[in-house]
């Protein structure tokens, strides 16, 4: 959910940094399809790689709030919504402030749809309370703040309940969709109903490209990922397909160099992952510590479904 935040051009959007466009004045409104707003009829959503269907009688905007790990994709109401940021010009210095700025009426809702990123980040690790479920074949989970447990910020807006549904972002480990709806009452059950729908026709857009099955076909990425990555260092050659293997090397595969070349021993284990990557874990263990790396380094290493390299993360390896 938002923080109210005013440190000159950056700010809070969900737990994370994010800043407000000085030229975000007015919502674009994207109009439903033609006829009547009934509650049966719908209107589909298609950005962001997010694609599901919401009740025409909500109002779809879109404000400018961006930044360093965020986005906001688009925001969903049943009441109205003034621009969140606004922006204080003196003398000396610029101040945005972003924050939620409406007020939920009896039995609505507004809903956010945000695009984020957090090094470290694995959908697997669910906070406190947190149910898993599953989103379009993805893992994601689901989690509820009620009355009893609002921040100091939430009443502001009048919401009896936010829930919210956080998702992988395909390809990229560390980077998630989250979906945070604001809602009061008294009358819930229908809100959730409608929620729960919406939840259920989401999907990713472009789909996500499923893992092969078989032993064979990750034996077949493995090797393809490998030769890719002795491609941009020869250090990579230190690993083998058949097991653990020894040899001298001068430096790490992306450096730094090592004080002194040693025999270093190269292991890797490949996994398929919920993800629908392949998750290969590379260790390098050098025979004794060096004063630049240390015992020597690990890498997690994403594969995509064809073998292609994705998204890589390293550090030091454990004494």
């Amino acid at each position: 959910m938002r923080r109210t935040t005013s440190i000159g051009l950056w700010l809070g959007v969900v737990g994370l940094a994010a800043s407000c466009s000085l030229f975000a004045r007015t919502p674009l409104v994207t109009p439903g399809p033609a006829g009547s707003s009934g509650a049966s009829e719908l209107r589909t959503f298609d950005e962001g790689g997010l694609t599901f269907t919401y009740p025409a009688a909500w109002h779809e905007l879109h404000f400018s709030v961006n930044g360093s790990f965020s986005h906001l994709i688009a925001t969903l109401a049943t009441v109205s919504v003034p621009v969140p940021c606004a922006t204080t010009v003196d003398p000396s210095f610029t101040t945005i402030e972003c924050r939620d700025r409406y007020h939920l009426t009896p039995d609505s809702l507004v809903v956010d749809v945000t695009a984020g990123g957090s090094p470290g980040f694995d959908i697997a690790r669910l906070p406190a309370g947190a149910i898993a479920m599953r989103v379009d074949g993805q893992p994601g989970y689901v989690q509820d703040l009620t009355a009893k447990n609002l921040t100091a910020d939430d009443p502001q807006v009048g919401a009896d309940l936010i829930r919210t549904w956080v998702l992988p972002s395909p390809g990229v480990p560390d980077n998630f969709f989250r979906i945070d709806a604001f809602i009061r009452g008294p009358d819930l059950g229908p809100i959730e109903d409608q929620l729960d729908a919406m939840i259920t026709s989401l999907r990713y857009d472009p789909p996500v490209v499923p893992l092969p099955t078989g032993s064979a076909a990750m034996a077949a990425a493995e090797a393809k990922a490998l030769a890719a990555l002795v491609k941009d260092s020869p250090v990579w050659s230190c690993f083998s397909l058949s097991g653990p293997r020894s040899m001298v090397i001068d430096s790490m595969p992306n450096g730094p160099p090592l004080a002194h070349p040693q025999l270093a021993t190269c292991s890797l284990k490949i996994e398929a992952s919920p993800l629908q990557l392949w998750r290969m874990a590379l260790s390098i263990r050098l025979s004794k510590p060096d004063p630049y790396v240390g015992t020597g380094e690990t890498t997690v290493q994403w594969i995509n479904p064809d073998g292609t390299l994705g998204a890589s993360i390293g550090g030091p390896l454990a004494p």
